[in-house]
């Protein structure tokens, strides 16, 4: 799961209950809704501790939809992850999809950094080819 996902779920679910095998999320907005269904489907396995997703009820909308998990401690280990998510700790799923210790920052310079390597050596080459190909 990607923090990307995991803020998604942070942003727009609002409530979330367990029943039995099943839990019921409640979000902010019908496409907030969507796509909390969407990860929510897309990292089943990673959310319910190897679990697997049954049926999910959807109404008229995905602003409220209950999902049901073949066990009561998939459903659970759903809610302790969601919860995890929610309070932003440092093991819950998504918390973390880059070293902790390099800062956000330098990660992002270094990918622009090769960006324009790659570039001259692409610009580079075609000279090369095009300088031959004249000769």
């Amino acid at each position: 799961m990607k923090s990307s996902d995991a803020a998604i779920i942070r942003d727009g679910l609002k409530e979330y209950t367990r029943k039995k095998k099943k839990v019921k999320f409640e979000c902010e907005s019908n496409s907030a809704g969507a796509e909390i269904h969407k990860i929510l489907y897309d990292n089943t396995y990673t959310l319910s501790n190897g679990g697997e997703w049954k049926i999910c009820n959807v109404g008229f909308g995905y602003k409220d939809f209950t999902v049901k998990y073949d066990s009561e401690e998939s459903a659970q280990a759903v809610v302790d992850n969601i919860k995890k998510i929610m309070d932003n700790t440092s093991d819950a799923p998504g918390a973390y999809e880059h070293d902790p210790d390099v800062p956000v920052e330098d990660v992002k310079e270094s990918k622009s950094t090769l960006l324009i390597v790659a570039g001259v050596v692409l610009l580079a080459a075609i000279v090369l080819f095009v300088w031959k190909k004249n000769k």
